[in-house]
């Protein structure tokens, strides 16, 4: 009885220091990379923007907001999406920052860094 005793303590402790074990641990994170935005080009009412594929990614989600900052509280979310992704709708004049995830089967990683752009009608193709 002891020792099964010991042995669970052991096998908590271990648990604590591996950040596994639910409260006041660290979890490890078994989400993929974040990706990186490779290129951004601002257009009429429009942006692209560009990522690098990551390992264990098995789709990824662009964020945007109006403004110098996107998290994934305040910006609009498009989820299933592949580089390059086409956001539209956008208004001319206005700058907006735009982040990436990857989705894996288990988790979402970080944003990437954010870029901004503002898209204007002189940018478009005619």
């Amino acid at each position: 009885m002891l020792k099964s005793q010991i042995a669970v303590v052991v096998l908590i402790v271990v648990l604590e220091i591996m950040g596994c074990a639910g409260s006041g641990g660290n979890p490890v994170s078994l989400g993929p990379d974040v990706p990186v935005i490779s290129n951004a080009m601002a257009g009429d009412g429009s942006a692209t923007i560009v990522w690098d594929p990551v390992s264990g990614a098995i789709s990824y989600n662009l964020y945007y907001a109006a403004g110098p900052t996107v998290d994934k509280l305040n910006g609009a979310e498009l989820t299933y999406v592949t580089s390059p992704q086409i956001v539209t709708g956008l208004t001319n004049g206005i700058q907006y920052t735009f982040a990436v995830s990857a989705v894996s089967a288990r988790d979402e990683s970080l944003l990437s860094h954010g870029v901004t752009l503002t898209p204007n009608r002189s940018n478009g193709f005619f």
